[in-house]
């Protein structure tokens, strides 16, 4: 099971694609679970963990736009469309998410890219999948898909879909080595989750979720 994020620049494409979850024994050595075992928790914070969960606190301090407001200097029109997470599995099979529109509006349907988010057949279990679209005009696109799995999969999944982008936009060679970007980007990600899974006081919860 794969991850895809595609970054758009104008006059510039790059998609990466990352394979973090699952897969054959032959391929398992080079792919990362985001999924957190028990004995993650019971370990003590180090050096590194209390680093990353300062730079979550400072992540959660903004939302999305307001974050990609303070690295555009520029002023481009902004338009994000992000899912919201369900707060109950009360949604019948093939319900659509909840999908909420900040900034300029992001169509449904664009250069031939078409995008919705459906609850599958697992009646005990609320629609774990996100999904983030941001359009910077002019200048950039980032496509997000967030499969989540395990208890609190659709937590994660949501906190993946509203932090992911910020690691990626703060980074300086988002648009330059965009793949490199992306890469540390998802590591950053995983320790920041496991970091934050050995506190009393959790954002969410990994785990055995992912």
């Amino acid at each position: 099971m794969g991850k895809v994020a595609s970054c758009h620049q104008h006059h510039c494409s790059c998609i990466a694609a990352l394979s973090l979850l699952g897969g054959t024994k032959a391929t398992e050595k080079q792919r990362r679970r985001l999924t957190l075992g028990k004995e993650i928790s019971e370990s003590p914070l180090n050096d590194h963990d209390k680093l990353d969960l300062a730079l979550l606190a400072e992540l959660s301090q903004t939302n999305l736009m307001e974050f990609l407001k303070s690295v555009d200097s520029a002023g481009h029109h902004t338009g994000i469309v992000g899912s919201k997470m369900d707060s109950s599995n009360m949604r019948r099979s093939f319900g659509s998410k909840t999908l909420e529109q900040q900034g300029s509006r992001v169509e449904e349907v664009m250069f031939g890219v078409g995008f919705a988010c459906k609850k599958g057949l697992k009646p005990e279990s609320p629609n774990q999948d996100s999904l983030c679209i941001i359009k910077v005009d002019n200048d950039f696109s980032i496509y997000g898909v967030f499969d989540g799995h395990g208890t609190k999969g659709h937590a994660i999944s949501d906190f993946v879909k509203e932090n992911l982008p910020k690691l990626m936009l703060r980074d300086e060679r988002f648009k330059t080595k965009t793949a490199d970007c992306l890469r540390d980007a998802f590591k950053k990600m995983q320790d920041m989750l496991a970091a934050n899974e050995k506190t009393d006081e959790k954002v969410c919860s990994a785990s055995m979720s992912g």
